[in-house]
């Protein structure tokens, strides 16, 4: 009996460090590997091998590792973002939605390169992540986000029947309702009259244009 207790010593410690083994495995099983075979096969039909798949630090098992709706294979070598990072270039759209669903590039943040990433825009502003100008008032939609805080989705954003663009070409404020200058005429009607959207009294008369249009039925443009 004594004679046997070395062998069992051994079989008992062989089956501890084999249950010790277990729980050091990472939780992906693909990352447990640490070596990359000879092997030509393609077990998850990604269109990678899973000597591919082992350098890619990929699942060779799962054919869409990071689960962004783009298989692995075409994630390397059609679309060139990254096989196990779900949004490749940061923009808060997975690779697949840019790729499938919004048309978007997934390998740039700002695909139509007007200061809005495309996330902000599907997200945030309902603009177009392809069209620089969404609302097609003649300012790109990161302007007018950041520089002159109009709606991008919107090119009249205060209604007053000058575009955003127009506004700013003239010098008025596309988010002031209206009437930039105050003096009773909306700033559209006035670039349709010919006054000034920024001088309440355009011809300097002592009557506001406003009064001038709608009330002494006179020329705004002339001094009376």
């Amino acid at each position: 009996m004594r004679g046997s207790m070395p062998g069992l010593k051994v079989m008992l410690l062989a089956v501890v460090l084999a249950t010790a083994s277990l729980w050091l495995l990472p939780s992906s099983s693909y990352a447990a590997h640490t070596y990359c075979p000879e092997d030509s096969r393609d077990e998850d039909q990604d269109r990678l091998t899973n000597k591919m798949e082992c350098e890619k630090h990929t699942d060779p098992i799962n054919g869409d590792t990071d689960n962004d709706g783009v298989v692995d294979g075409q994630e390397v070598m059609t679309w060139k973002t990254a096989p196990n990072n779900p949004d490749s270039d940061g923009d808060g759209l997975l690779d697949g939605e840019e790729i499938f669903k919004y048309g978007t590039l997934p390998t740039r943040a700002d695909s139509d390169l007007d200061g809005l990433t495309d996330g902000d825009e599907v997200k945030v502003y309902k603009t177009d992540p392809r069209n620089p100008d969404s609302d097609g008032d003649g300012l790109k939609d990161g302007e007018e986000v950041n520089r002159y805080k109009c709606d991008p989705a919107k090119s009249d954003t205060d209604g007053d029947g000058l575009s955003d663009g127009e506004e700013v070409r003239q010098g008025t404020d596309c988010r002031q309702p209206n009437d930039t200058d105050g003096d009773g005429l909306f700033d559209g009607q006035e670039i349709k009259l010919g006054t000034d959207p920024r001088r309440p009294d355009t011809d300097g008369d002592g009557l506001r244009d406003g009064e001038e249009v709608t009330t002494h039925k006179t020329n705004p443009l002339s001094q009376d």
